[in-house]
């Protein structure tokens, strides 16, 4: 009996980063960009001091970047703006980084624009807060389709897997359909990661909002808030289009490879690093001969699994075709 261990199929890159540039556009233009657009200040509608000592003060305070609560003015202060609050008697309280004035003693023409601000930023948030509300995870993820993808990394990696086995054997041919139906399958796995991320993280931006409201440079809270949410929603983009990709592409080189008549693989660990060392139950695997029919236990809790199709896992089987000789 005469063996030889075959290549590893590399996985489809072009088509991973073309899924997670689709999947970042989507998450920013469908959830985003529009909660950003409603915190636009537009210049007609901020208030003009009568007092051109305060005027930077109370623009200030329309826009967000300054707060007044009971007493205490906080927020972002420029020069003019610290200037604007000492002119009109406010005191600056080093241990909190914040300047203080009763109440009482606040001009008319800052009270009107205190209250006018506080009106249109509790506006704002209850808009944003609808539409997230009305943000419906499974339409989110039924909307977004990337079939088109994953068909072109089955064909590169179906063509690759020809390549690799065609000196050695014949493997039967995966047609268009069954491309299409593979495809399909993972599209629906993608959905569903979508609707999971979409509804915890509307969740978690709404009550990040929620809490903008108290924020004393509250616009800046709350579209640091958002767009702390959207670099959550590219690394899931990252994550998700590299998982996917990669287990689809797995799966579909076991299945194929079973087809022509191979099934003994080599378990091969990539080199590890501090920040992402090999998980000790598949570095226990490392070198060790398995069957794609017989995945081994890969995790603590007695999962079986072959290479790539453990959560994020980076391990790869190389396969083994015997001749009898």
């Amino acid at each position: 009996m005469r063996e030889i261990k075959l290549p590893v199929i590399g996985e489809p890159l072009t088509e991973i980063d073309a899924i997670e540039a689709r999947l970042r556009e989507y998450f920013k233009k469908l959830i985003y960009q529009p909660l950003i657009e409603m915190l636009g200040v537009e210049g007609s509608a901020l208030k003009n001091s009568v007092d051109p000592k305060t005027k930077a003060l109370t623009d200030a305070l329309f826009k967000g970047t300054v707060t007044f609560n009971r007493g205490t003015f906080s927020g972002k202060f420029s020069a003019r703006v610290s200037a604007g609050l000492k002119a009109i008697g406010a005191t600056f309280d080093r241990k909190s980084g914040t300047f203080k004035l009763p109440t009482a003693k606040l001009p008319q023409e800052v009270q009107n624009v205190v209250h006018a601000s506080d009106d249109r930023f509790a506006k704002v948030i209850a808009k944003i807060d609808k539409r997230l509300a009305q943000i419906l995870p499974d339409e989110i993820a039924d909307a977004f389709k990337c079939e088109d993808l994953f068909d072109r990394a089955i064909f590169k990696t179906d063509k690759a897997f020809r390549e690799s086995i065609g000196r050695y054997t014949l493997a039967p041919e995966l047609t268009k359909d069954d491309r299409a139906r593979i495809a399909d399958e993972w599209q629906n796995n993608l959905e569903l990661y979508i609707k999971d991320f979409t509804k915890k993280e509307t969740k978690a931006l709404r009550a990040k909002m929620e809490k903008s409201v108290f924020a004393g440079n509250r616009y800046g809270s709350a579209v640091d808030s958002i767009a702390k949410s959207y670099g959550v929603s590219v690394n899931k983009a990252k994550f998700l289009a590299r998982q996917e990709t990669s287990l689809l592409t797995a799966k579909l080189t076991e299945i194929r490879y079973q087809d022509a008549g191979i099934d003994d693989y080599i378990w091969e660990c990539v080199t590890g690093t501090k920040d992402h060392p090999v998980r000790p139950e598949h570095l226990a695997l490392k070198g060790t001969r398995q069957k794609f029919s017989q995945p081994p236990i890969s995790s603590k809790d007695g999962r079986r699994n072959n290479p790539k199709q453990d959560y994020n896992c980076r391990c790869r089987a190389r396969p083994i075709i015997k001749f009898i000789t």
